[in-house]
């Protein structure tokens, strides 16, 4: 409830928390029971029994004080802020007159907390004296950032000294501050201004104010969480951009950025990535990814890590480009299916398929095993190539699981599991009949080896891969275009030209990486954007422009990559 008087309502909401077993119970000890009266600006000693809440697992290290005037209803005075979790502090009482004050002790970054059992009397001041606030001693910054301090003084029983303000310790590298006026009366008020740069490292600190007024010298905290937006250190380290052959399963990495919480990290087909072109995009915790499928062979990806951290999400890493293994592949299908597995004695079934290319095999894969049966833990599955080479994908697993549409790759990250629903590493690699010729009967095998129960085979496909031989592209002119100011020329064959002795200038294609920023490009009169395409034919019919579109003279570029549509390319060029 919300213990308004004049009416209430009551709402809820579920809240998570783990219980440490050997920690606690963390309680307030003074003042608790029978604690004396205290008057305004005198300074107490708060204790708290820290039972183990400071050690791990619970961790703790701060906590917050309060004083309530109203017995524990509210507490709107936080007399300090993320003090050490030690058991004792030495606090000033503020100027809150009540007879019903009490006292909390909070964890600084957690939900467990303790009030002092019964109350106190604060008084007014027996003698001359001055007390000051802060307005808030505790800030979460991101860095760059700026803070002020309110401090407002009183003065009781015709206190007159004036109070001298200082910052005697912990203001951290590239932070500075100036107090309006260090000097006040004791009745006057200033604040205290900081100011922290991109320089400031990450992490927590204590600036210490010190106020001197007569005989008196007081220590007051401000307490800092500094979070830095720098992402210097973030780089990408696998596959580098440019990598050829890279294999279908890949492990991305980059370098740890100290002041990245997490992650972004995107995959994709084109340099625009955008929903269209993604193949992954995932927040991550760590500096690695593993996808859980299988790239394309023969295909160029493009990939980018975005540092974040609760203050900003950081620019993306520079694009890397890479290419997958390139590999001749057929994929072919049996056209002897379906065949039924009958329910009497142990049986085996074969299903063939047949191939007349010449050449030797680099990779096998099952693209697909469809079928069913009254208990899957009865069969073997055993892939047998045209030289009797056997391999077996799975045998014996699954119990009374009945239908299967799985398939078999080392490429795989997938250990087989049960029902059999996407692709797996086999029990035995098919590595085995790398180098075998292709030509000849490829043969599933399917072995029941217990009477009782039957099924059906219906569907075998099989990838056969043999290594591509090839030919990259080679840039042969790349040469600075001249452009009037706010003028307007062609891209032609003299000034960029690829070539590659497989394809035709129809089948080079170029990709627009990043793009101008003093001009446009257009094709065909139409304005370019980051991931469109043109081929040579379209440079060697000018098709291509450039307009600058700014007023003074400067350089511009833009970026690309050139692929030849049989795995070969050309890395990021400007």
């Amino acid at each position: 409830r919300d213990n308004n008087p004049a009416g209430g309502a009551v709402v809820w909401d579920e809240v998570g928390f783990h219980v440490a077993e050997n920690s606690g119970p963390f309680f307030v000890t003074k003042p608790n029971l029978n604690p004396d009266d205290v008057e305004v600006g005198q300074e107490i000693e708060v204790k708290w029994d820290v039972s183990r809440t400071d050690l791990e697992p619970i961790n703790c290290q701060g906590v917050d004080i309060f004083l309530s005037t109203d017995n524990g209803f509210t507490f709107e005075h936080k007399v300090l802020g993320n003090t050490a979790n030690d058991g004792a502090e030495i606090i000033r009482i503020p100027n809150a007159i009540t007879t019903t004050a009490r006292i909390k002790v909070k964890a600084a970054n957690n939900v467990f907390f303790d009030i002092g059992n019964e109350a106190f009397e604060i008084k007014t001041p027996s003698e001359p004296t001055y007390i000051y606030t802060l307005n808030n001693n505790v800030f979460d910054l991101c860095l760059p950032a700026t803070a002020a301090v309110a401090i407002d003084s009183e003065a009781f029983l015709g206190y007159t000294d004036d109070i001298n303000f200082s910052v005697i310790s912990g203001l951290p590298e590239g932070g500075s501050v100036i107090f309006d006026a260090e000097t006040i009366s004791p009745d006057g008020s200033t604040n205290l201004n900081f100011d922290f740069d991109t320089t400031t490292p990450t992490g927590e600190y204590e600036v210490v104010i010190q106020s001197i007024s007569g005989t008196d010298t007081l220590l007051s905290s401000v307490f800092f969480t500094m979070l830095s937006t720098s992402f210097d250190d973030l780089a990408p380290v696998f596959p580098a951009t440019g990598s050829a052959g890279v294999a279908e399963s890949v492990d991305f990495n980059w370098t740890k950025a100290v002041n990245a919480e997490r992650y972004i990290f995107e995959l994709s087909q084109s340099p625009a990535f955008g929903s269209t072109n993604i193949v992954y995009e995932g927040s991550l915790n760590d500096t690695f990814y593993t996808p859980s499928f299988l790239l394309e062979k023969n295909a160029l990806y493009y990939w980018r890590v975005s540092p974040a951290n609760k203050c900003l999400i950081g620019d993306a890493s520079p694009i890397q480009v890479f290419g997958t293994v390139a590999l001749s592949c057929q994929s072919l299908v049996a056209d002897d299916l379906p065949k039924n597995i009958s329910q009497g004695p142990p049986v085996t079934i074969t299903s063939a398929i047949s191939t007349f290319d010449e050449g030797q095999i680099s990779a096998v894969s099952i693209k697909k095993l469809k079928g069913s049966h009254e208990r899957l833990g009865d069969l073997t599955f055993t892939l047998i190539s045209p030289q009797g080479t056997r391999a077996v994908m799975v045998s014996n697993r699954c119990g009374s699981s009945s239908n299967f549409s799985c398939g078999f790759d080392d490429s795989s990250p997938a250990e087989i599991s049960c029902p059999f629903s996407t692709t797996y590493f086999p029990e035995e690699p098919l590595a085995i009949f790398a180098g075998e010729p292709l030509q000849g009967d490829w043969i599933i095998e399917v072995e029941d080896d217990d009477a009782g129960n039957g099924g059906q085979l219906t569907e075998f496909e099989l990838e056969l891969c043999s290594s591509a031989s090839l030919n990259a592209p080679i840039l042969v002119n790349n040469e600075t275009l001249e452009v009037p100011l706010e003028g307007r020329n062609s891209i032609d064959i003299n000034l960029l030209y690829t070539t590659d002795e497989n394809n035709s200038d129809s089948e080079l294609i170029y990709t627009l990486v990043s793009n101008t920023v003093n001009g446009e490009l257009s094709m065909n009169g139409n304005v370019m954007i980051v991931g469109d395409q043109f081929t040579q034919v379209d440079i060697n019919n000018q098709n291509i422009k450039y307009t600058h579109t700014v007023s003074s003279e400067n350089v511009d570029q833009f970026t690309f990559t050139v692929i030849d549509g049989e795995g070969g390319f050309i890395d990021i060029t400007p």
